[in-house]
């Protein structure tokens, strides 16, 4: 059976693949010093679309 690179992807992200590459991606550069995390920021800012403003009224 042929996979396309969509349905890897697809799979890929439902079954947690990309997040245990990029934690250990991360956990590497972080172990070697690569990463100033003076620089990260975390931002929550949410701004609801037209379509839930309507819902809401």
């Amino acid at each position: 059976m042929r996979k396309t690179v969509y349905e890897r992807h697809r799979r890929w992200s439902a079954d947690g693949t990309w997040d245990g590459i990029f934690a250990a991606v991360l956990a590497d550069a972080d172990a070697e010093g690569r990463i100033d995390w003076s620089m990260v920021s975390v931002d929550s800012t949410s701004c609801p679309g037209p379509s839930a403003r309507r819902r809401g009224s």
